[in-house]
């Protein structure tokens, strides 16, 4: 019987390489449902290409309920829901960016549907909410939680530490000084991977390493002691496990979103797919370096909000979020994402997460605190 598959963002990277998957099992996999924000050219072509999807929810404009060629398409983000339910899907590909979706991810998790998770936000702060759904609910699609996936099971009791890769970023090897003024551009240059803006600037700056610990925690019952991060170049090894004799085991694989895509899709089987296999038959080159925390300061930032728990959580993601888009819009400098994030973090006095209300408390208060500093 094939598994049944809606794809939430279809339109964005993560879709787009979802639907590649979809296309290359098409006789283990069946797409029923998609969602896009305002793309309905993406959305026809989607129905042409796949005959069995049957529902299209375009969450980013108003319309009123159509059905085109056998395909419902549903206007308003308020139809997500009604498309998992309605469709009886068995996995869901969550690759609607930013953590301002935390009520549909709280909705999924709620329905028990596996989600094929690709936001981290969500995961951040909701962290306190999902942490016992999450491990049989959500099979984590970033590269690096999808490595430490796939070397942990099983083994969780004999672990010694785990350590994510990152590449460095567009400014790996420069420091402070030589950032205070760089310009959009430049963050978003990101040397390895081709990625959307959010994600490219949380990579210059290491958020999405720190995002990544406390995702790491939610997602696999970690104490952040055990979590360490080292610069790996090449792009190339995902994740490394050291067990309590000191043997170490990595994963490692090509720098494509398909290879995770398939294996949450796939999972518990592997699929033979020669189109995402390793040169492994070639020279290969690996090098790890510490982080320069001095420069790079969001790693401290991350553990601070894990320390203090509960909503700081909140504040660092949306902190975050807003000086990015600040920076983005040149109102503030690059080193101000970093610095105002930290600076919010420390004065934040948390209080317990139990709903999505006090999530949304969270968020007003960042919002606010960055007002007035910022004016």
């Amino acid at each position: 019987m094939k598994k049944r598959i809606a794809i939430l963002g279809a339109s964005g990277s993560i879709g787009t390489s979802a639907l590649w998957v979809v296309e290359k099992f098409s006789d283990r996999l069946e797409l029923v449902g998609v969602s896009v924000h305002r793309n309905l050219h993406c959305a026809q072509e989607i129905v042409r290409r796949f005959p069995s999807c049957e529902w299209v929810v375009v969450t980013g404009l108003e319309g009123k309920e159509a059905i085109r060629d056998g395909v419902r398409f549903l206007y308003g983000r308020q139809w997500v829901g009604t498309l998992i339910r309605e469709t009886g899907v068995d996995t869901v590909v969550f690759g609607l960016p930013s953590g301002e979706v935390v009520d549909l991810f709280l909705d999924l998790v709620e329905s028990g549907v596996k989600i094929a998770m690709a936001n981290k936000e969500a995961l951040v702060v909701t962290c306190d909410l999902i942490r016992p759904a999450v491990a049989k609910n959500v099979l984590p699609i970033d590269s690096e939680q999808s490595a430490l996936w796939q070397l942990l099971e099983g083994k969780l009791d004999r672990v010694k530490r785990v350590i994510l890769t990152c590449s460095g970023g567009p400014f790996r090897g420069k420091k402070r000084e030589e950032l205070r003024d760089v310009d959009a551009s430049s963050a978003l240059s990101h040397p390895r991977w081709n990625m959307g803006p959010k994600v490219s600037l949380d990579s210059a700056t290491l958020m999405n390493k720190a995002l990544e610990v406390i995702e790491a925690v939610a997602l696999f019952d970690l104490d952040p002691t055990q979590i360490e991060v080292l610069v790996h170049p090449q792009a190339e090894v995902h994740g490394i496990v050291e067990m309590v004799d000191g043997a170490l085991f990595l994963q490692a694989g090509i720098t494509d979103m398909r290879l995770p895509i398939q294996y949450a899709l796939s999972w518990p089987e592997r699929w033979d797919n020669d189109a995402l296999s390793f040169p492994i038959h070639e020279r290969i080159v690996w090098d790890f370096h510490p982080v320069d925390h001095e420069t790079f300061t969001s790693l401290k930032t991350g553990r601070l909000a894990l320390e203090k728990g509960g909503s700081t959580l909140v504040v660092f993601n949306t902190a975050n979020d807003l000086l990015g888009r600040m920076f983005l819009e040149g109102d503030v400098s690059f080193l101000d994402i970093m610095d105002i994030t930290h600076r919010l973090v420390e004065e934040h006095e948390p209080w317990q997460i139990t709903s999505l209300e006090d999530i949304e408390r969270a968020r007003r208060w960042a919002e606010e605190r960055l007002s007035t500093l910022l004016g």
